[in-house]
């Protein structure tokens, strides 16, 4: 047996589980019926094709070595990626059945070596040009300072990747090339970018109290809009203690655990973005002139807090557990949330449903959910065989899109998490809706964050926030694409 990381956490399974349920996206009824139809529960002929792509290597005992973050470190996102063994949970033993399928297939062990700061680690390891390691697991944005440097092997160009394949995320092929180049993409092979997806929890008990419609055919039908989550959200505005203030004691339409989560949800899902491309495929700064954006920001504000019915629990001292218990103990109809707290709910007694985020507008096409960003694997450029390092990544992604997926629909959707057979066709609208933002994953703390400050104040004046930022933020992007356009 090889050697194997000695940290089990199933709930890190669970995001990789989820991700690759379908890719055609869309909201028409023929659309959506097809969709439902083409599940990971029906596995049989995806797996037949996963088995007849599966590349046939002998790699001669060679132990590929996996760089990745300690988990315990990181509690917001699930990140681990090899099991030690079978312990009798479906999910755990199918991850496990994928490394030791590819083990034999292929002929190679695995080793996951776990550091606080891989960055420092995978730089140096690359810099030295005898990496220690054949995938580095990453925060997005610090892969992409690598990427810069010229230390990362572009994935596109990486032999036995098949990055058409559902086990790699096509939403995010879009934003993570740079003029056509990518470096790296999310998939199945480790997904804790999933793990910060944004979209909202229903009680189905406190909707029915208030005689409210099915939500789930307002989705199918495109009728689902912040407009109508506003509506219903009123109506559960109750001031439960009398003392004549809204806190966490009280009960309310809409409760969030943060305000970037609220303000990412919300503005994402009307199909706007911080950060677009060209026609050349290079980044910009989307936020001056666009009216829209502008529009999307102040209906966002002037309806959230007009009112008594939105409560955010950033306000309090212990925001998620706060969050979690209104949400539990029936205290909020709809909780805007990430994928990763949605474990703490398994012994909720009520009946809750899962929804995308709501449109601006019924005028919008489409649904839109936001991926928070997470880890991300890089490959070294002067790797000595990146054909072997191709062909395990994609077997690694294509097993765990064989076994992971169906283990999680099967036994853990069902029972656990959705409540419902209908939240399934939710679940399979919002991963075939992810949305990602380079404002998000590389530039947060000069874009997002300066949003976010104006958005907790409850300030309209967005165009104030742009016009100071823009000359700063149009700088930092046209340095990043010459960076790009010099080493690569």
């Amino acid at each position: 047996m090889n050697k194997k990381s000695k940290k089990i956490i199933v709930a890190a399974l669970i995001m990789a589980i989820i991700s690759q349920i379908i890719l055609s996206c869309g909201n028409s009824e023929t659309e959506q019926t097809q969709e439902a139809k083409d599940k990971p529960g029906e596995e049989a002929a995806e797996a037949t094709e996963a088995e007849e792509m599966l590349p046939s290597f002998d790699f001669e005992g060679y132990e590929f070595t996996i760089l990745n973050m300690i988990q315990s470190e990181h509690t917001y996102m699930n990140m681990i990626m090899e099991v030690e063994e079978e312990i009798g949970d479906p999910i755990n033993d199918a991850a496990y059945k994928r490394s030791r399928e590819i083990e034999s297939l292929l002929n190679i062990g695995f080793t996951e070596v776990n550091m606080s700061n891989t960055y420092d680690a995978a730089k140096k390891s690359f810099l030295a040009g005898t990496p220690d390691y054949d995938l580095a697991m990453l925060i997005d944005r610090e892969a992409m300072t690598l990427a810069q440097q010229n230390l990362v092997a572009r994935i596109d160009e990486i032999p036995n990747i098949q990055l058409e394949k559902p086990w790699w995320d096509q939403n995010a092929k879009e934003v993570f090339s740079i003029g056509g180049k990518l470096f790296s993409l999310p998939g199945a092979y480790q997904l804790s970018n999933l793990d910060l997806t944004r979209f909202v929890l229903f009680n189905k008990q406190i909707l029915a109290d208030i005689q409210g419609e099915n939500l789930y055919q307002a989705v199918k039908d495109g009728t689902w809009t912040l407009d109508k989550l506003i509506s219903y959200a009123k109506q559960n505005s109750k001031d439960l203690d009398g003392d004549g203030k809204f806190d966490e004691n009280d009960s309310y339409g809409l409760i969030s655990v943060a305000h970037h989560l609220s303000l990412g949800l919300f503005f994402y899902g009307s199909g706007e973005l911080f950060v677009k491309k060209d026609n050349e495929d290079m980044p910009y700064f989307a936020m001056p002139g666009n009216e829209r954006a502008a529009a999307v920001y102040q209906n966002m504000v002037n309806k959230l807090y007009d009112g008594d019915y939105y409560f955010n629990t950033q306000v309090t001292k212990d925001n998620d557990n706060i969050g979690i218990a209104m949400f539990s103990e029936d205290r909020a109809l709809f909780f805007a949330i990430s994928l990763n707290r949605i474990p703490r709910l398994r012994n909720m007694d009520s009946p809750f449903g899962i929804l995308p985020p709501p449109k601006f507008d019924e005028k919008q096409e489409r649904y839109y959910c936001e991926s928070g960003g997470g880890l991300i694997g890089v490959a070294f450029t002067g790797s000595e065989n990146l054909e072997r390092t191709g062909a395990v990544w994609d077997a690694y992604s294509q097993l765990s899109h064989k076994y992971v997926v169906p283990a999680y629909f099967e036994v853990s959707l069902k029972t656990k998490f959705s409540r419902d057979s209908e939240s399934e066709d939710m679940l399979n609208l919002i991963y075939n809706s992810l949305r990602y933002d380079l404002g998000n994953v590389y530039w947060w703390s000069d874009i997002i964050s300066k949003y976010n400050d104006i958005f907790t104040k409850k300030d309209l004046n967005i165009a104030s926030t742009t016009d100071k930022i823009a000359d700063k933020v149009n700088n930092i992007i046209s340095d990043y694409i010459n960076s790009f356009v010099e080493v690569n």
